[in-house]
C-alpha cells in the first residue's frame, strides 16, 4: 500500500487492490503509478466529484495532443482517504466546481 497526501493534507490510501481494479478497467493505466500518485499529491487542479469525491487533474507532460490524468479519491476525514479510480482524458470537464488550483 502507498500513502500519498492530498493537497488538503489528507493521507490517501493507494492499495494494490484498487490499482488492480484500475488496470482491469483502464489497461492504459498500467505502469502509471507515478502519475496517479502525482495527480493526488501535486495536481494542477482539484475538482468536486460525485458523491463527496474529489478529482485530481494533472496534465501529462510531453503528450501531443495534450492528455490529462484524472484521479478520483475520497477524503473520509482529516486523517484518512482512499483512491477510487483513475483514467486519461483529452480535456478535463469545465462544468465541475474547482476546489483547489495550483
Amino acid at each position: 500500500m502507498i500513502i500519498v497526501k492530498s493537497v488538503h493534507g489528507v493521507p490517501i490510501r493507494v492499495t494494490h487492490e484498487r490499482l488492480d481494479h484500475i488496470y482491469d478497467r483502464h489497461p492504459e493505466m498500467r505502469d502509471k503509478n507515478d502519475l496517479i500518485i502525482s495527480a493526488i499529491g501535486e495536481p494542477d487542479i482539484v475538482q468536486e466529484g460525485d458523491f463527496g469525491t474529489q478529482m485530481g487533474v494533472k496534465a501529462v507532460p510531453g503528450e501531443k495532443p495534450s492528455k490529462y490524468i484524472i484521479v478520483i479519491y475520497k477524503e473520509l476525514s482529516a486523517e484518512d482517504g482512499f483512491l477510487l479510480t483513475s483514467y486519461f482524458t483529452r480535456k478535463p470537464v469545465e462544468w465541475r466546481n474547482v476546489l483547489w488550483k495550483r
